[in-house]
Order: structure tokens, then C-alpha cells, then sequence
């Protein structure tokens, strides 16, 4: 890991939009606090339901967050995942269409070699592949 990993990380319960987040990073900037990465932590889906997805109505433009944490502020941003996701979702209907779930819960089987290539592909396609 490069030296910004074991530096201060800001986060909070979560951050309910894209601009309070942008507005935080340019806050700690403004005040001079020394900070290398910013955590978005849960609820970043909004009403579209529990897991790896960005509720365009509050992160309009997750790439651009990323882009402008990076740029602007010399931020790196890191999410928080759950291993569990709602039961109106396409992420838990492919997970369940293919027994990938523990016991018919909503949460992914993590023993599951096949499982924990699913998720990884959700979680790429919503957080590494942007940024």
C-alpha cells in the first residue's frame, strides 16, 4: 500500500449525498486537516435497495466523485461494501437464481467460490471500475 493508507481516513456514519461528500473533502481542505482518504459508508444505494449500486438522484455522477476527490482534493475514496442485498434487487435475484445465497437469506454465501466471484463482479462494476 502506498503511504496515503496509513494516513488519517475520514469517515462518518455515511454521507448522504455526492455534493455533501465533495463539500466535506473541500471542508478538510479549507481547515488545513491533514486527510488521505474519505469513506463513503452505507446508504449510498438510496431507494433502489441494499447493495452495490449508486442512487443517481443523491451521487449523480459516481466516476466524476471520484475523479474530483482525486484531482481537486488529492483524496482517495473508499466505500463501504455489505455481503448482504435487498430482496427487490437484480444483485440478490442473480445471487438467488443461482443458490448463492446462505440459506435463503439475503446475505451471499462468502464460502462459496462462485459466490465471492459475484459479488467481486457487482462491487467492480460499481466501485473499482470507476476510478
Amino acid at each position: 500500500y502506498g503511504r496515503w493508507a496509513y494516513g488519517f481516513w475520514q469517515c462518518k456514519e455515511h454521507y448522504k449525498s455526492q455534493a455533501e461528500l465533495l463539500a466535506a473533502a473541500a471542508r478538510f481542505r479549507e481547515e488545513r486537516i491533514p486527510l488521505d482518504a474519505i469513506v463513503q459508508d452505507w446508504l449510498y444505494w438510496g431507494s433502489l435497495g441494499w447493495g452495490p449500486q449508486w442512487d443517481p438522484a443523491s451521487y449523480p455522477d459516481p466516476a466524476a466523485l471520484v475523479a474530483q476527490l482525486r484531482e481537486a482534493h488529492h483524496l482517495k475514496l473508499m466505500v463501504s461494501v455489505w455481503s448482504k442485498f435487498d430482496r427487490k434487487t437484480s444483485f440478490f435475484k442473480a445471487m438467488a437464481a443461482d443458490g448463492l445465497l446462505l440459506n435463503g437469506s439475503n446475505y451471499y454465501d462468502a464460502w462459496s467460490s462462485a459466490a465471492r466471484e459475484r459479488f467481486y463482479s457487482f462491487s467492480k462494476a460499481a466501485h473499482f471500475a470507476i476510478g
